[in-house]
């Protein structure tokens, strides 16, 4: 991802051309950052789409929401870190460490 000053289409275009996956120009909010961010990461693991369903189970990746049945589930951190890690990693096997 380029962060720049530089918003000039000659200057958009180099950086993607050059690999860039994403190319944002001052000014920028830092939740935007985030966001393009998160996607970056979802794409690199293969994941397309922010929402994930599992069974009855759904997850929702950008808000960090998850419901079982239609019910919302909420979460300690600790727990939606394991979760996330679980389903962003199918067929895994992790040591409890």
């Amino acid at each position: 991802m380029i962060l720049t000053a530089r918003d000039a289409l000659p200057d958009r275009l180099a950086g993607l051309n050059a690999g860039a996956d994403d190319y944002l120009c001052k000014p920028f909010a830092l939740d935007e950052v985030i966001a393009r961010l998160h996607a970056l990461i979802r794409r690199s693991k293969g994941i397309s789409h922010a929402e994930i369903s599992f069974g009855q189970l759904n997850i929702n990746l950008n808000d960090r929401s998850v419901s079982l049945h239609g019910q919302p589930l909420n979460l300690t951190q600790r727990e939606w870190l394991l979760l996330q890690l679980l389903i962003t990693h199918p067929q895994q096997v992790f040591s409890p460490d």
